[in-house]
């Protein structure tokens, strides 16, 4: 047969994957020097327990320490705070122009520290008496402050934090986490003093309370430069859809702290197994380095220790995930020079460039020498487009490898299938019906198609990915593309062994004709309405933001292979996706069976752009994302292999329940050779 590829464009993607091997190296160091999680209590929750279950404060300080917690957040008071737990009274007067309301606080420290706060956040406060309704606070000196207004105006003012509290938290060896949050009347001057003097109570941690981060809208940018110049970290609450998130985590990508928590309406649904699961989980598979622990709100027999245990549980499973307990790093660049990332990127686009070509190769007569002048022309253009930096680019690359590398798989090792059935020019290669055989040839297709997952997930390698400040904005096309095209090349029966242009053009017209001129039957219908389903739920299960939740079936499915496995595999991969693929290619050796192998095959496709879907799970650590792919290919082939031996059993017994194998339709006799 004559050589069918240029081996330029095999060379660049050699070059490629062994560029993104550096680079998937480089990207796990850096991800083992941020391994410390912090496990943190909520104070006000803590205190709840305490006061409910009449356990000494120091005892449960030191039960809980040691159970693994390692902070508590403390979340800022405001004036309706101070009202409501007695630290502020308030009485009210009658004067000639309106009424007026005067603070009392009987603990000097805190009156020092409303005077200090208030005024920074309402504008309207003054040393001076003004008519009408008015709120008297305590001022500095023996004075007074003056807010216009009536004290219900007034109580969401924040005071800041406790000092008693903070110092408490301190004197018991944990870490106080600040929680802020956006005051109404905050300006640039006001926010950036906030933060500071949070700094100076010792918060090193800052997660905002409310639904908006600070300085949202319109002074986000101001609140980023504060917390970097404080040399402050941000804790990003996953999931928590606080207004502005997004652009302060963009603006402050190293200087982030990614947190998780349950949700105190959701913490009654769900058992403490469940619960701690998710917070390991988190850690693990996401790179949560907060973990802002919801205790459960259950009452049992013993409630305090079940807590305590609960704590603990979810420390030992950090500790199983070989993730340790400690104070949270914000995540360092993949690589410390950011050239180097550049010229890294830049080889793997080589390799993306040169598996396009081959890919064009596989589908349309290209003369060698084309392929090589093609390879050079493509590999430098996306070797140019990598480097630049520029986000589009690096994106729509980090598609084109989605979408090249699961189909080249199957341009690569071509099925007797479909219009490859009796191909007239494409040569598919003679292998053996034997098990063995469809093993080794689904090890050739996963390689390929993992080859291209490498080098997506080299070349969104950065920084923003890893912290999901950015996500790959192709998952869904990623999906749905290699399995549409896969189906047209078998249909239309592409290839690159063609003659010319000219006799594959008509040679796709004949089959195409073929193909719709075949009378619809109720079976093509339904495989139709089902197959369109299944691709809907594909597309919908796909992505950062699935259009579809998770059942808690499913959740306490996946739970159990977590536990069983360690990493669980992909359910689209090891139950779906490889035990068809399988199948496929055992049936695709035996001619009777070939008109089943077809939809085997493509099920089997689902399984191979999973596979790359997972790398490009760019929070994932790598080593979890090779673990978990690993277990799918693993379990799959078990299971594949169970279904091989039951099709064996079944097949026999079948008899003539499949129709006689029809001809395949063949190119114009005009175009065949001697």
């Amino acid at each position: 047969m004559q050589k069918r590829f240029h081996p330029l464009p095999l060379l660049l993607v050699c070059v490629g994957l062994l560029a993104a091997v550096a680079v998937l190296w480089q990207r796990h160091r850096a991800e083992g020097r941020s391994r410390a999680v912090a496990l943190v209590l909520d104070y006000a929750q803590f205190r709840s327990l305490v006061a409910a279950t009449g356990t000494p404060l120091d005892q449960a300080y030191r039960d809980f320490k040691g159970a693994g917690v390692t902070g508590i957040a403390v979340t800022e008071e405001s004036l309706a705070d101070l009202h409501s737990d007695g630290t502020l009274e308030v009485d009210l007067e009658q004067t000639p122009t309106g009424r007026e309301y005067r603070v009392k606080i009987s603990d000097p420290m805190v009156a020092a520290r409303v005077a200090e706060y208030v005024p920074q956040f309402l504008r309207g406060a003054t040393e001076r008496a003004p008519a009408g309704d008015r709120v008297v606070l305590p001022g500095p000196g023996g004075g007074s402050i003056y807010l216009p207004g009536r004290f219900e105006d007034v109580r969401g003012a924040p005071t800041g934090l406790d000092v008693a509290t903070l110092l408490e938290v301190r004197n018991a060896k944990l870490e106080p986490i600040g929680r802020l949050n956006n005051p109404l009347g905050s300006t640039e001057r006001s926010l950036r003093w906030e933060l500071a003097r949070t700094k100076e109570l010792g918060v090193r941690v800052v997660i905002f309370a409310g639904e908006e981060v600070l300085g949202y809208r319109e002074l986000v940018a101001p609140a980023a430069r504060a917390f970097r110049d404080l040399n402050l970290l941000y804790g990003s609450v996953e999931f928590g859809k606080q207004r502005g998130d997004e652009q302060l985590s963009r603006l402050l990508q190293d200087r982030l702290v990614r947190v998780h928590s349950i949700a105190a309406a959701e913490m009654p649904r769900l058992t403490a197994l469940e619960a701690v699961e998710r917070y390991v989980r988190a850690a693990e598979e996401r790179n949560i380095r907060l973990n802002y622990v919801r205790l459960p709100v259950s009452a049992t027999p013993r409630t305090y220790a079940d807590s305590v245990d609960y704590v603990r549980s979810i420390a030992r499973g950090l500790v199983h995930s070989k993730l340790g307990l400690g104070s949270p790093l914000a995540f360092s660049e993949v690589w410390p020079h950011p050239l180097a990332g550049r010229v890294a990127a830049a080889a793997v686009a080589l390799g993306i460039g040169g598996g396009a070509v081959l890919l064009l190769a596989g589908l349309v007569p290209l003369a060698l020498e084309r392929q090589a002048t093609l390879g050079i022309v493509a590999g430098l253009g996306c070797a140019l487009a990598a480097g630049s930096g520029v986000n589009m680019a690096v994106q729509l690359l980090a598609l084109l490898a989605a979408v090249t590398f699961p189909m080249l798989a199957f341009v690569l090792f071509p099925q007797p299938v479909g219009a490859f059935d009796g191909h007239p020019y494409a040569e598919t290669r003679e292998r053996r019906s034997g098990l063995l055989s469809a093993v080794l040839e689904f090890l050739l297709l996963s390689a390929v198609t993992l080859a291209g997952a490498g080098m997506v997930a080299a070349l969104l390698s950065e920084l923003p990915y890893l912290v999901k400040v950015r996500a790959f904005s192709g998952i869904k096309l990623a999906h749905v593309a290699p399995l549409l095209l896969v189906a047209w090349i078998y249909l239309t029966g592409m290839s690159g062994e063609y003659p010319s242009w000219r006799v594959e053009r008509d040679a796709i017209a004949q089959r195409l004709r073929d193909f719709f001129n075949e009378p619809i039957r109720v079976w093509h219908t339904v495989a139709m309405l089902v197959g369109l389903v299944a691709l809907a739920l594909l597309v919908a299960r796909t992505g950062n933001d699935a259009g579809i939740g998770v059942s808690p079936t499913e959740l306490r499915f996946r739970a159990l292979l977590d536990r069983v496995l360690g990493v669980r595999p992909r359910t689209k991969e090891f139950l779906v996706g490889h035990p068809a693929l399988l199948l496929a290619l055992l049936l695709a050796a035996r001619p009777r069976w070939r008109l089943v192998a077809l939809p085997l095959l493509l099920v089997g496709v689902i399984g191979q752009v999973s596979m790359l879907n997972s790398f490009c799970h760019l929070h994932s650590p790598i080593k979890l994302t090779l673990a978990r792919t690993w277990n799918g290919v693993w379990s799959g082939g078990l299971i594949g292999l169970a279904l091989i031996l039951f099709w064996l059993w079944l097949a026999p017994r079948l008899g003539g329940v499949l129709p006689p194998r029809r001809s395949q339709a063949r190119a114009p006799d005009e175009y065949q050779t001697v």
